[in-house]
């Protein structure tokens, strides 16, 4: 798995949160499922088969690796190679939460600007009168 940072607006980011959250996914898998229906709806406009494009993906990712794992690596390489794959997504898993945290936070530090902006409305109102 390959791990990248993109950048959103808070509009955009606010609609894909909103989205992600309604059907009960992480941002990052929605934003998955979106960059692989495009990519399916690209190969489907050249004429090909996309269905055929991710099984061959797919089979391509689950096979090939182990056959050629077994004509070059010991068992030994073989494992310290998918610990190595398994570290990488454990970081990635590890971005995402820290991503969660921090978008957490901020809504938590405008959730609290806004009750205090109506706190100091409502004080100033009720010293007017």
């Amino acid at each position: 798995m390959k791990v990248t940072t993109v950048r959103f607006g808070e509009d955009l980011w606010r609609l894909l949160d909103g989205e992600a959250e309604r059907l009960g996914i992480s941002v990052s898998q929605y934003i998955r499922e979106a960059a692989l229906a495009r990519a399916a709806a690209g190969v489907a406009a050249r004429g090909a088969d996309p269905v055929a494009l991710l099984g061959q993906m797919s089979s391509a990712t689950n096979s090939e690796p182990a056959a050629e794992a077994s004509a070059t690596e010991t068992p030994a390489e073989l494992a310290i190679r998918h610990a190595d794959e398994l570290w990488h997504e454990g970081m990635a898993l590890i971005a995402e939460s820290q991503q969660t945290v921090r978008h957490r936070d901020e809504l938590i530090r405008r959730r609290d600007e806004m009750i205090a902006e109506r706190r100091a409305q409502r004080a100033r109102r009720d010293a007017g009168e």
